[in-house]
């Protein structure tokens, strides 16, 4: 993602492993990137929020 945001890049291509000829397996987008990205701080914050005001949480609790 640094990669593509330093050189304006929209899309990269996606190669295999151990392909020395180079063959492209597919694109990969900046929107796609992002959506992974978003998708993950929704789950952290889901997380954390779960952690603070869920059931399972109280400060008054035994150890």
């Amino acid at each position: 993602m640094d990669l593509m945001e330093r050189h304006h890049y929209r899309h990269l291509p996606v190669t295999a492993d151990g392909e020395s000829d180079g063959t492209v397996m597919g694109i990969v987008s900046i929107r796609d990137l992002f959506a992974v990205v978003r998708a993950h701080l929704e789950d952290e914050i889901r997380d954390r929020e779960a952690f603070i005001f869920g059931s399972n949480y109280s400060a008054s609790a035994p150890p």
